[in-house]
């Protein structure tokens, strides 16, 4: 676990072995983004009750690791 002093944000790293995903899921305060850079599509959802339930998911991950 490494802390960024700049910007104030604790850093958590997973080995490429458990997470090597080529998209990304952004959870906004009322949208969800999924981009897929190998196709480069995306999708935006505008929804705050999926974006609430994406970042409760990521707490819950992120208390794991």
């Amino acid at each position: 676990m490494d802390y960024d002093k700049k910007f104030g944000h604790l850093i958590k790293t997973v080995p490429y072995s458990l997470y090597s995903a080529k998209s990304s899921i952004e959870a906004g305060d009322t949208f969800v983004r999924v981009v897929l850079f190998k196709s480069l599509q995306a999708v935006v959802i505008e929804s705050a009750e999926l974006a609430e339930s994406l970042r409760q998911i990521f707490d819950i991950v992120w208390s794991k690791v």
